[in-house]
């Protein structure tokens, strides 16, 4: 009990985006389709400097002064997705950030797992349930001006992103249910790797690899640092039970759940259900897969097929 709210401490300061605050308000974790629905402004833009102040305001969302007194970031617009900017502006809520770095950056274009299927995002709320994002000079990013968000504040680091992408097609048309869509394999090829084992220990618990279809593992993986299984989504922690696991990070987080996603196998099947949920990406193919199937898709030479979810 002591570990698990030594824990919950720590991850509280360090802004995990579900504990940061205690209950962050549902429009800051909106589906990315009703963020966009909901957005006026949608604008890419560039920061070019500091501003004195602000320029064109943010539909007063951002009452009150922000925790951190830092100058705020000068934009130049490079493109306007929805509605009009000015040619440069600053907004009442966006600062410089007062060091050169940025642990999550664009996600490699937003091509990584954790961003689509974690809800990991560059800027979470803060301690007071606000938005105070926060931007580096030279870099773009696409912001959405009236709804602060968790996502509303991403970097664009090239036109092939697929965050971009995903918006560009919701605004294209707005009955789509996601704006990425992706085949089987193409959706796990965005983790960090995928492997299959069982588990060895209930210490994590810690599994063995005993196949990778992708990406680098050593011969055991565990799922969290604990020494038992608290973290463990699964209902319990069976020793020699079979998981497909889908690594997002290459080491446990503070969150475990924010580093993989582990299936159990049943029968030689994979019930893909509530990772399908979980993900932002609408995954073309069946919820119920045969393992064998999904070693398939990897095997040299595969060819990727779609197929409708089913749930």
């Amino acid at each position: 009990m002591f570990r698990r709210a030594g824990a919950l401490v720590i991850a509280t300061l360090l802004a995990s985006p579900v504990l940061a605050c205690v209950t962050p308000p549902a429009s800051l974790t909106l589906h990315h389709t009703d963020l966009i629905a909901n957005s006026e402004v949608i604008v890419l833009a560039r920061v070019t400097g500091e501003a004195n102040g602000a320029t064109y305001d943010t539909l007063d969302v951002f009452q009150g002064p922000p925790l951190y007194e830092r100058p705020l970031a000068r934009f130049e617009t490079v493109e306007n997705l929805r509605g009009n900017t000015p040619r440069t502006f600053s907004l009442s809520g966006g600062s410089l950030a007062s060091v050169d770095y940025d642990v999550n950056g664009d996600f490699d274009r937003h091509r990584e797992a954790v961003f689509w299927d974690k809800k990991m995002t560059r800027q979470w709320n803060d301690v007071d349930c606000r938005m105070y994002p926060e931007f580096q000079v030279g870099r773009t990013y696409l912001l959405f001006i009236d709804q602060p968000h968790w996502r509303a504040y991403e970097e664009i680091r090239g036109d092939d992103d697929l965050w971009l992408a995903a918006v560009r097609h919701v605004l294209a048309d707005p009955t789509l249910w996601s704006g990425l869509s992706l085949g089987l394999k193409d959706w796990l090829s965005l983790s960090r790797g995928v492997f299959v084992g069982r588990i060895e220990s209930c210490e994590g618990p810690t599994l063995t690899v005993d196949e990778v279809l992708f990406g680098a593992f050593s011969s055991t993986w565990r799922y969290s640092t604990a020494d038992d299984a608290e973290y463990w989504r699964d209902d319990s922690c069976t020793v020699g039970q079979q998981y497909l696991v889908i690594a997002t990070r290459d080491e446990p987080e503070i969150l475990p759940h924010y580093s993989a996603t582990a299936l159990p196998v049943h029968d030689g099947l994979l019930d893909f259900g509530p990772a399908f949920r979980e993900s932002d990406v609408d995954v073309q193919a069946f919820r119920i897969q045969k393992l064998d199937a999904v070693r398939a898709l990897f095997d040299s030479g595969s060819q990727q097929t779609s197929t409708p979810r089913d749930d």
